[in-house]
């Protein structure tokens, strides 16, 4: 199951931080619902938004949620977990920092 830090999905990712409500009425229901369903929850959200506060308050408030960092595939330069679109296959999940 993959689930996202937003409902609003967009190419733009400045898309995402100029809408009105990008987290949408009930992500969190839906992503507290997978994560109870997964034997292992893995954080993948790159760091395409990085400096916009909005995306760091979300990924401050799914931490919370998962009560804690779940693993990762690696970390980007700013210290996000890297998106699995640039992973190659067969990467192996690291303590995420």
């Amino acid at each position: 199951m993959v689930g996202n830090l937003f409902a609003l999905r967009s190419t733009d990712p400045d898309g995402v931080v100029r809408h009105h409500n990008p987290l949408g009425p009930e992500n969190d229901e839906h992503l507290l619902s997978m994560a109870g369903e997964c034997e292992v929850v893995v954080a993948a959200w790159g760091g395409s938004l990085v400096g916009k506060d909005v995306f760091h308050l979300r990924e401050r408030a799914v931490e919370e949620m998962l009560r804690g960092r779940p693993p990762c595939m690696g970390v980007t330069h700013q210290g996000r977990p890297r998106h699995p679109y640039r992973m190659k296959a067969g990467a192996q999940l690291h303590e995420f920092p």
